[in-house]
């Protein structure tokens, strides 16, 4: 709101907007809903946890799915 310089209403209809742009590009393009978690190897709060933590999953994870950790 303060960096855009906008109302409490006009941010969230802007926020709406860009999440619909956004399911609807993910939709026309790769066919997923993205509200479908079932389409995510991982989602994180990051209101809960640290964004360096976060890394630390997603690598995690990542090096998990491609068989690419020690042992």
């Amino acid at each position: 709101m303060e960096r855009n310089e906008l109302t409490e209403k006009e941010a969230v209809r802007q926020i709406e907007r860009t999440d619909k742009e956004r399911r609807d590009f993910m939709q026309h393009h790769y066919k997923r809903d993205i509200r479908d978690p079932h389409g995510f190897d991982v989602t994180l709060n990051i209101e809960r946890i640290s964004i360096e933590k976060c890394v630390d999953v997603v690598l995690t994870a990542y090096r998990a799915k491609f068989d690419l950790l020690p042992g």
